[in-house]
């Protein structure tokens, strides 16, 4: 179980100011719910009947749910924290209790004094009532203590909507993008001191959702604490400086987002293969110990690795090496991001990832390259397997925030080797396009399959890899610096 922060980063080096005091404060709770067989049950259980010697269809016993599993937990102000995890996992019961929706079977939940607002942004409307309704009410709710003319609020939640003549209708015929655009501009329509997001920004369409971000990078920026539910690892990335991990009612990992982000996905990418591949359905390795493939022992699995993730390691996540061996999934490499190298696991075998590197121009083992000047990605990978290869290689670039900047894929790569091999890979870029700043790039060495196409690997390296690039010309804030010629000034004869 982790309290707040279980990487060995501390709560200091997160990039918010966060004092002592926490904001919102889970400390033993838990949260369970009744598994009822009928709405009968479920009513007479209610009226007491099941303690009545026997009545028919009503268990005297009802067996209960865990959905959250002695939760101890500290957000601090102006942190900026998403929860993650599968369906079920217990993310949106956990915002419930936080926003007071519903009560803990156990333990105590504590959220500061000095908090003026805490929004659930997923409920709160009345269906019957048309959009334009749903606004009004819910500015007057929202602003009633605070010295504001309603109807300026009212008016700039409508133009941020954007929803025309749907306004007016009830919003129980709303679409799902509908209601989250309502929701999000209500909830948002003043700075509260914290936001709470239940996959909302994941709702509507591609502008609502660049409409959403700005507003929530101008929330973010005015001081605002964030917890944020999304199953868009990008997202998250996106906002969030700290990640929790929930599965199956308990807290996996908590800690840095990319690292915890990483750990997270490996396990989703593990469960993917593992249901692919009809000689490993029923088994799921996270650890080194393995379980059988039912729903409830899936959950156990990851709630069982908790001991390991807590110390840092994350499942099939290999340690950083100088150049070790690669019969123990070891990557040398000093361009190692938060976390270190995370391995997916691969369908195929024979091929594995050994050592990765950057060069720069004459300079060699390089973390820093200057805009403007030629860098190679250099990677070394070993052959276990003796047999004939068509492979291509893939290298994609992210900003910190998970973006994709620029996916390189090469050619087919067709090759005799024998097991003991040792193979290397250039990825050359005659000139650094990118900005000033930090970058993460992932590396793949993928199956060729008919024509070119690719979609299995022999292994894949996520998120794994950093550097930076700056600008010797000054600073920069563009992400990628086009190469571009200017000509003078010249006379034109007017029209």
């Amino acid at each position: 179980m982790v309290d707040h922060i279980t990487s060995s980063d501390d709560a200091s080096e997160l990039n918010s100011p966060i004092p002592l005091s926490p904001v919102i404060e889970l400390r033993g709770v838990s949260k369970s719910f009744p598994l009822f067989k009928s709405p009968w049950e479920a009513g007479a259980t209610a009226l007491g009947l099941h303690r009545l010697p026997y009545i028919p269809g009503v268990r005297r016993q009802i067996p209960r749910y865990a959905a959250l599993k002695n939760i101890d937990l500290k957000i601090y102000r102006e942190e900026r924290v998403g929860v993650i995890g599968r369906n079920g996992a217990g993310k949106t019961t956990l915002l419930r209790l936080i926003t007071r929706g519903t009560p803990p079977t156990s333990g105590a939940i504590t959220v500061s004094d000095e908090i003026d607002a805490l929004f659930d942004v997923s409920v709160g409307f009345f269906p019957e009532f048309s959009g334009y309704d749903n606004i009004v009410s819910g500015m007057r709710l929202r602003h009633w203590r605070e010295n504001i003319d309603i109807s300026e609020a009212v008016k700039e939640v409508v133009d941020f909507v954007e929803l025309g003549d749907y306004l007016h209708q009830p919003i129980k015929n709303y679409s799902k993008g509908m209601r989250a655009r309502l929701a999000f501009a209500v909830a948002t329509s003043i700075r509260p001191d914290i936001v709470v997001i239940d996959e909302v920004l994941g709702a509507g369409d591609a502008y609502f959702s660049a409409k959403a971000a700005r507003r929530m990078r101008n929330l973010l920026g005015n001081g605002c604490t964030l917890l944020l539910v999304s199953h868009s690892i990008s997202q998250v990335l996106q906002f969030c400086d700290r990640v929790i991990w929930i599965e199956r009612g308990e807290i996996i990992k908590d800690g840095k987002a990319l690292d915890v982000s990483k750990a997270y996905e490996e396990f989703i990418a593990d469960l993917k293969q593992n249901s692919l591949d009809p000689a490993k359905s029923k088994i799921i390795s996270i650890t080194d110990s393995s379980f059988h493939d039912d729903a409830a022992a899936q959950l156990r699995l990851a709630a069982q690795a908790g001991a390991n993730l807590a110390s840092g390691r994350t499942p099939h996540q290999q340690p950083v090496g100088a150049d070790a061996s690669t019969k123990s999934g070891h990557v040398g490499t000093s361009l190692a991001t938060i976390g270190g190298v995370s391995r997916w696991k691969s369908d195929r075998q024979g091929l594995k990832i050994s050592k990765v590197w950057i060069e720069s121009g004459t300079d060699v083992d390089v973390k820093v390259v200057e805009s403007g000047h030629p860098m190679d990605i250099v990677f070394d990978f070993s052959v276990s397997r003796g047999d004939t290869y068509e492979t291509r290689y893939v290298v994609l670039f992210l900003t910190l925030d998970g973006r994709w900047l620029s996916r390189q894929v090469s050619g087919t790569d067709i090759f005799n080797a024998i097991a003991g091999d040792k193979r290397r890979v250039r990825l050359h870029l005659d000139s650094v396009l990118f900005g000033s700043g930090t970058y993460l790039f992932s590396l793949a060495i993928y199956h060729a399959e008919n024509e070119g196409e690719f979609s299995s690997y022999y292994d894949l390296l996520s998120r794994s890899f950093e550097f930076k690039v700056i600008n010797p010309v000054g600073s920069d804030q563009s992400i990628v610096v086009h190469p571009a010629v200017w000509s003078e000034s010249i006379s034109v004869e007017s029209a």
